[in-house]
């Protein structure tokens, strides 16, 4: 699959990340597979440097039918404001890990605003 294709260079590539999630979660809806209801995105990085709103305005904008939930990992927060972008911006929810000890106090926090109607959003 696609992790079989990922390789380490040291950047993320949360465009061609998000672009890709978006693609199998729309060709998983056209073919009638999964639940068909609620769609999300998880990303978990350490930073986004690129430009990335364009694929958020193609994909998923003005419906915002998939969440999106950021993960920021490590104690560096320079590109803390991106990532928070992408979840506030996409009925999502941003969290910071700086720590290991972080981890299970935030990590399912996405439960929460999952179990919330869209409409509230």
């Amino acid at each position: 699959l696609l992790v079989d294709e990922l390789q380490v260079k040291g950047e993320g590539k949360v465009k061609k990340a998000m672009k890709e999630s978006f693609k199998v979660l729309n060709e998983a809806a056209a073919l009638g597979q999964g639940s068909l209801c609620n769609q999300a995105i998880m990303l978990i990085t350490d930073g986004a440097m690129e430009d990335f709103k364009d694929v958020f305005e193609e994909f998923n904008f003005p419906e915002r039918r998939v969440r999106v939930f950021t993960y920021l990992i490590g104690r560096e927060m320079t590109f803390a404001e991106n990532v928070k972008w992408i979840a506030c911006n996409n009925k999502g929810y941003y969290t910071h890990v700086s720590t290991l000890a972080d981890v299970q106090e935030n990590v399912m926090e996405y439960l929460h605003v999952l179990s919330r109607p869209m409409v509230i959003n």
